[in-house]
């Protein structure tokens, strides 16, 4: 395999993570819905603030925006953990929220509230922050609250990003982007967490040969639950709908068949096609030609008939 095709391939890769992160429009859209629960929920509340952990913390989450769930965290004063059962500030919230949005659905089973707001949801819970820097949340099990340690994760998952030379994160929104656009069947936190366990003694190289080692390495562990590392009492499903595991196993076998044979494409020096193979895991979004050679052209610098020429000289 040439360096020339390797370096287009990742350059390929390269304009696709660009693609997929969050830019400071969907950031600021997201902020700015949360305010405005904020402003709304204080004419209600007395003491509160909000917060958004998981992933748009931890700088996993996908671009576009639409159809995604961020977490948001109605933190009480402590005290209260003691005076309401998890149920109590559930329903009162549900109340509120019903009051003021179009949609809004409570799920019992998950101990949160999905509200619709603009192009994605917010996924709420009231919690509590302690003087140990945890949460307390509503256990997912029981009517009660449960210590949850969403900061040390972040910190932890911080650490483990950065010795990966900070591209965990994109390998990680890769795989949540293949999943969106192939059916999203799995659950994106759980694809993070197994993401980040599959490459915890692998070294980033490239993304294409990542890709190709997380799809093989998770055939293996799609049927199993995740352990959530802010609490090991609590499991994270990996499928929206259970009756997909069939679906799921073969996604993921399908998923390294062609990645393991544009891999081979590239050890050959055929571009074409191992574009071609990676397009088809990234239908729609993956990156053309025309699109690596206008990025060369724009990464240059080229103006006006020079980059003209560029654009229409053979690859």
């Amino acid at each position: 395999m040439s360096k020339k095709v390797q370096n287009r391939v990742e350059s390929a890769f390269a304009l696709l993570t660009g693609k997929i992160c969050l830019p400071l429009s969907e950031y600021t859209e997201i902020t700015r819905s949360q305010a405005e629960m904020e402003r709304y929920l204080a004419r209600f509340i007395d003491t509160f603030t909000t917060v958004l952990p998981g992933a748009f913390a931890r700088r996993t989450m996908v671009s576009p925006l639409q159809g995604s769930v961020v977490d948001l965290l109605v933190l009480f004063n402590q005290s209260h953990s003691e005076r309401f059962f998890p149920t109590d500030l559930l329903d009162k919230l549900r109340v509120t929220l019903d009051a003021h949005y179009d949609d809004v659905l409570y799920r019992a089973r998950h101990a949160d509230i999905i509200v619709s707001a603009n192009h994605f949801q917010f996924r709420v819970q009231p919690a509590f922050l302690t003087d140990e820097d945890y949460y307390l949340l509503p256990s997912p099990n029981w009517n009660d609250w449960v210590k949850y340690d969403a900061l040390g994760y972040k910190h932890v998952f911080d650490r483990t990003n950065s010795q990966h030379g900070s591209r965990l994160e994109h390998v990680i929104r890769l795989v949540k982007t293949w999943d969106r656009l192939n059916g999203c069947v799995f659950n994106g936190y759980y694809l993070e967490l197994l993401v980040d366990e599959i490459l915890k003694n692998y070294e980033i190289k490239s993304y294409s040969y990542a890709l190709c080692y997380v799809f093989r390495s998770a055939l293996a562990e799609v049927v199993y639950k995740k352990d959530d590392p802010a609490n090991q009492g609590i499991q994270v499903e990996g499928l929206l709908d259970v009756d997909n595991l069939i679906r799921a196993m073969l996604r993921f076998h399908d998923a390294y068949q062609v990645s393991a044979r544009a891999l081979q494409y590239e050890q050959d020096g055929r571009l074409d096609e191992a574009l071609s193979c990676w397009a088809q895991l990234f239908p729609g979004a993956f990156p053309s030609v025309i699109d690596l050679k206008i990025g060369q052209i724009q990464s240059g610098g080229a103006q006006g008939a020079e980059a003209l020429r560029l654009l229409t000289d053979t690859a």
